[in-house]
């Protein structure tokens, strides 16, 4: 009488009839309960399935419990603890479980290819992060003309007359002044005592307002007849004395010449040949430094006048 009641015993546990006669479990399974299971040591029997307990996202640490998800990245599980694997280019710089991998590394400047790696500050710059390295960004006015990142943007292209508006870009020289650059445009600063009265830029400061009577301390400033600029000052001069040819003299040479003594404070004199005692027409001008001057021109057979202002 208990023959069936062992029989249906050892099919429970029996690898060969599990569960019933002659269903023989396979290679790797072992009989429980009357049904052929797979042997999971040393993982662990989840349902119908072994699991590594340690590894598994969707049964980390024990059967059925899952690892959350998180932004920019995947669920992982580690030592039977869950955790986050960053999708490449992110990462979890706050350590937060629940705000994922929240940083792009390849773009944030505090995180810059890997949390806590800071771009550094520059100079005139601001700072960078692109494909996850550092960089910067030169400041309106402001440029790395060495190249040397230790130094950022060290140039102020907005004034500096060898880098005016764009490294490299120098200032020209011109005569008696000093080049400049203002709001990145090349100029220049004429020296004391000359100044630009032409307008040309290629002939810089061509005038000296210390001795030009026509432009005496000042473009346009010109002095009046019997005074001459001295240190950019009209001053009157005391005229010069003529001493040859004097009245009625007559003189033979076509290009005579002419002598007389310079007043204190004078070089030379400016002197006219005239056809009448007035000077209403004047038959040449010309200008000497010393104490005589030969017409430059020829006269004619005739009467003429001359007289001088001092220079």
């Amino acid at each position: 009488t208990l023959f069936p009641y062992t029989t249906l015993f050892r099919s429970a546990s029996d690898r060969a009839n599990c569960g019933a006669c002659g269903r023989a479990c396979a290679a790797g399974e072992f009989c429980s309960a009357g049904l052929c299971r797979i042997v999971c040591t040393p993982l662990t029997m989840c349902g119908s399935a072994c699991v590594d307990l340690n590894t598994s996202a969707t049964s980390c640490g024990a059967c059925g419990r899952v690892c959350p998800t998180g932004a920019n990245a995947s669920p992982s599980c580690a030592m039977g603890s869950c955790g986050l694997t960053c999708v490449t280019g992110y990462g979890n710089c706050d350590g937060a479980t629940f705000t994922g991998c929240e940083v792009n590394l390849r773009t944030s400047t505090s995180h810059c290819g890997a949390c806590g790696s800071a771009c550094p500050a520059r100079a005139n710059a601001s700072p960078i992060c692109s494909a996850g390295a550092c960089g910067y960004v030169c400041n309106p006015g402001y440029a790395d003309c060495n190249g040397a990142a230790a130094d950022g943007c060290e140039v102020d292209v907005a004034r500096s007359v060898s880098n005016c508006g764009a490294c490299g870009t120098v200032c020209p020289p011109r005569a008696n002044a000093s080049p400049t650059c203002a709001a990145s445009a090349c100029g220049y600063v004429c020296n004391a005592g000359s100044g630009d009265c032409d307008g040309f830029t290629s002939n810089g400061c061509e005038t000296s307002l210390t001795t030009s009577e026509s432009h005496c301390g000042a473009c346009g400033r010109t002095c009046p007849a019997g005074q001459a600029c001295t240190a950019g000052a009209c001053v009157a001069l005391s005229p010069p004395r003529p001493i040859a040819p004097l009245a009625t003299t007559t003189v033979l040479s076509a290009r005579p010449l002419f002598k007389w003594e310079l007043a204190t404070g004078t070089t030379g004199v400016s002197l006219q040949i005239c056809r009448d005692r007035g000077c209403a027409t004047v038959v040449t001008e010309f200008v000497v430094t010393g104490t005589s001057g030969r017409s430059p021109v020829s006269l004619s057979v005739g009467r003429y006048f001359w007289r001088m202002r001092g220079r």
